[in-house]
């Protein structure tokens, strides 16, 4: 039986499936889903490139500003928390650029967060650092430092939901001589709550992704870090941002071999499926469970923060000087990872910190924490 067998017999059982489910199904089945069956997903031979992909200068940059948050933390013993670190390609250069800090190299006790028992053994292959080690998810730790991840949140299953004559319908996927999707009433009342705590309002027609899973991980992380600093790199938009016409059939996407398609119903097992981060929810429900915004900016600005620093330390280096100019630029360029990516930035009992990484963002509070003084937290567990 494949995959796509597989996800028909479960509709057949319960007459449709949400298009949550089917998603997780699609990316996470064991042994068949996109992300836990054989095969290069990230990089040239992959359906993708991550910006450690580009080269080290991304690693390199990143472990300025970590390097920033453990000063601003007295510098004290510092954990480098990274939930799904892929090929392991950020930690290795993280660590590696450390060593020319030499006490803050000492400091670190870096740990990788990864559900994937085959992505585990490539993280191994890649990272010979005894400074690392490894948890196959967050339950029982306790951190201070810093909790980051870099295009992880995009890949959690999403329900979707539409606005029909002002009634709120949750897509269903069932199976007549092919996939169709269907309107049905929502699966939980969480998603209505979802909007109504953003102020979302869906005009007739227009449908959008829901990261119930997403809010799950926001509380977990945030329960997780005693003291410290989250940051989140993906793409994404503000909720303000997400509910515009020209998004108004949503952002999912699917990527396989490095072109982008609309249609998650085929290569099943095969092609990558993502859709755009809310970070209006990341950094709402973030605060309802005690982390504080630090700004939020594009992955351009957030380079562009750390530059000074990163130049300063290369003044001999005059050939490597110039061969990673040429890796920062497909970093910062408009229209690619530069303007895609976003940095999400979030604190937890410390002072209100001003970072070299959010030094050129900009209105990042007005921008995000809309609707303001809102407390009300979902009704139900997740």
């Amino acid at each position: 039986m494949d995959l796509e067998e597989i996800i028909i017999e479960k509709i057949k059982q319960k007459r449709g499936i949400t298009f949550r489910d089917f998603m997780e199904i699609a990316l996470y089945y064991p042994g068949y889903g996109y992300y836990t069956s054989p095969g290069e997903k990230i990089g040239r031979r992959g359906d993708y490139y991550t910006s450690p992909d580009v080269g080290s200068v991304f690693g390199e940059l990143f472990c300025i500003q970590l390097k920033e948050l453990w000063e601003i933390m007295d510098k004290k013993r510092f954990t480098i928390l990274e939930i799904g670190a892929g090929k392991g390609l950020l930690c290795r250069d993280i660590l590696e650029y450390s060593k020319r800090y030499k006490e803050f190299s000492e400091s670190i006790n870096y740990v990788i967060v990864e559900k994937s028992p085959q992505m585990t053994e490539r993280q191994k292959r890649t990272i010979q650092d005894d400074r690392v080690s490894w948890e196959n998810s967050l339950k029982n730790l306790s951190i201070e430092g810093c909790i980051i991840s870099n295009e992880l949140i995009d890949s959690f299953p999403v329900h979707i939901v539409e606005m029909r004559k002002g009634k709120l319908w949750e897509v269903y996927v069932t199976y007549k001589e092919g996939f169709v999707e269907e309107l049905r009433p929502p699966s939980t009342p969480l998603l209505e709550e979802y909007l109504s705590q953003l102020e979302i309002k869906l005009k007739e027609g227009f449908r959008i992704e829901i990261n119930l899973d997403a809010l799950e991980w926001i509380k977990n992380v945030a329960n997780t870090l005693r003291r410290g600093f989250v940051i989140t790199v993906d793409y994404g938009y503000t909720a303000e941002e997400l509910n515009v016409p020209h998004r108004a059939r949503g952002t999912l996407l699917c990527y396989y071999k490095h072109s982008a398609y609309n249609n998650p119903y085929e290569r099943i097992g095969l092609q990558d499926i993502t859709t755009h981060v809310n970070f209006s929810a990341l950094t709402y429900w973030g605060r309802l469970n005690g982390l504080e915004l630090c700004g939020y900016t594009d992955q351009a600005h957030f380079i562009l923060g750390l530059l000074e620093e990163y130049f300063r330390a290369m003044e001999d280096e005059y050939q490597e000087y110039y061969r990673k100019l040429q890796q920062i630029k497909r970093l910062i360029l408009p229209g690619e990872m530069g303007e895609t990516f976003k940095v999400l930035v979030q604190y937890k009992g410390v002072r209100p910190p001003k970072i070299k990484g959010m030094k050129y963002a900009k209105d990042s509070f007005s921008l995000i924490l809309k609707p303001k003084n809102r407390t009300k937290i979902l009704t139900e567990p997740f």
